[in-house]
């Protein structure tokens, strides 16, 4: 793997486990909140998070433009809740998901990291 691909490994790590990290906390916040009987659809949610992440680690093409596709539309639907209120959390999060979808889309050393794994389909990546 070239230097610029391995760049561009480190950012979609720090990407990834940014939005796990946050989906974690938004998801305790549900439980704790409305107890994990009614927080299911919230569980759910953080698995299809979990195993797009790992397909987006994995290289897969389709799965990164899938996430930046739902980050980028979270980000608007934010982005309008910011404008009712200035919660922290809010704010954070919009500012969390605009920095994801940008992360993901534009450093030519993330293209270099995808690029990588075509030329490999079938591996992890290491």
């Amino acid at each position: 793997m070239s230097p610029e691909a391995q760049r561009g490994k480190v950012i979609v790590m720090i990407v990834l486990g940014t939005l796990l990290c946050s989906d974690v906390l938004i998801v305790g916040l549900t439980v704790a909140r409305k107890g994990l009987l009614y927080s299911g659809s919230s569980i759910v949610r953080f698995l299809f998070t979990v195993a797009l992440c790992y397909a987006v680690f994995s290289g897969r093409t389709w799965a990164r433009w899938l996430t930046v596709g739902l980050i980028s539309i979270a980000f608007m639907m934010m982005a309008v809740f910011l404008f009712r209120t200035q919660h922290p959390l809010i704010i954070a999060t919009t500012i969390l998901f605009g920095a994801a979808a940008s992360l993901l889309t534009f450093p030519p050393s993330v293209s270099a990291f995808f690029r990588h794994h075509r030329k490999r389909p079938n591996e992890i990546a290491s």
